[in-house]
């Protein structure tokens, strides 16, 4: 589909300095970035869609979460108007949730990769 070196270019920052990191078709998490909570490091992508879902990637570990949401409609149900942080903080709170249960069973995270990946 792609060749490695494209992948590769598109994953890196191309927006040093700026106001937020982006690869090309990707945010490019970095120290600044927030949503991921914890749990993904600096160096990995993912894409944010607006009404909360989500995915991000390490390429390097190859741990991968995918976040299917209409959180902006629950917000708006709940608080009378659609609420963005809101969102992003369940991204954030859901990440660090998954670090934890990670953290805890560290023993099957091997395993765990495995069968996600199936």
């Amino acid at each position: 589909m792609i060749s490695q070196e494209t992948l590769n270019f598109a994953c890196r920052n191309h927006t040093l300095g700026m106001s937020e990191a982006r690869g090309v078709g990707f945010l490019y998490v970095d120290e600044r970035y927030e949503q991921t909570g914890e749990l993904f490091p600096i160096g990995a992508i993912g894409h944010c869609g607006h009404t909360g879902q989500s995915f991000f990637v390490d390429r390097k570990s190859g741990l991968y979460v995918i976040i299917l949401s209409d959180a902006t409609v629950s917000t708006v149900k709940k608080y009378g108007h659609e609420d963005y942080e809101k969102v992003i903080q369940m991204r954030k709170e859901l990440h660090n949730a998954i670090k934890k249960d990670l953290s805890e069973h560290g023993d099957n995270y091997e395993r765990t990769k495995t069968l996600v990946h199936r």
